[in-house]
């Protein structure tokens, strides 16, 4: 679980977060932080990889903190389901 952690922060290949399957086998689903990253618009892209950064840096030193990490991708992904506003 750390390396995959490290690997996804020390990814110099830009925003893209790296498609690691889940300890259940799949790649994806609601909370992949790939897909929030995609459906977010870019203005808020920083913002989203400098918490899920965070999240997952507290996570690999405390492995009692891995729930909000659950709950930092569960946010964005609240957010990324919003209605958008006219601009």
């Amino acid at each position: 679980m750390i390396i995959v952690l490290i690997n996804a922060i020390a990814s110099p290949s830009g925003p893209r977060i790296g498609r690691k399957p889940s300890c259940h086998g799949s790649v994806g689903g609601p909370y992949d932080p790939d897909d929030i990253l995609a459906r977010l618009p870019e203005r808020y892209h920083e913002r989203f990889l400098a918490e899920y950064r965070e999240a997952m840096v507290t996570a690999a030193h405390e492995t009692w903190r891995y729930r909000q990490l659950q709950e930092v991708l569960q946010i964005w992904h609240l957010r990324t389901r919003r209605p958008r506003r006219a601009a």
